[in-house]
């Protein structure tokens, strides 16, 4: 679990030094109190099939590296509001 306070997104680089990415974001999901919070993911490999796999595997959204600051910023508000939104949320 995140820890008491519960964030509105989590951002997760694909490509850790200790785990995959995506492995790592199985941890939160798999919890009822982290699952519907909304994962952005980072990623160096801009292949359609790359992004492909990542939306896939569960997570909300891929965006490739170097970031766009406007486009970070449009997908994290995107998320937070779906985040806000989801079933049992409470607002913070």
């Amino acid at each position: 679990m995140v820890g008491t306070i519960l964030p509105d997104v989590m951002m997760m680089d694909i490509h850790l030094p200790a785990i995959n990415g995506i492995e790592a974001m199985k941890i939160p999901a798999q919890d009822p109190a982290t699952s519907r919070i909304p994962a952005v993911a980072r990623n160096a490999n801009a292949l359609a099939g790359d992004i492909g796999h990542v939306l896939r595997e569960g997570l909300f959204c891929c965006r490739t590296k170097p970031a766009k600051i406007k486009e970070l910023l449009d997908i994290l508000n995107i998320a937070v509001e779906f985040s806000l939104s989801a079933p049992g949320r409470t607002t913070r």
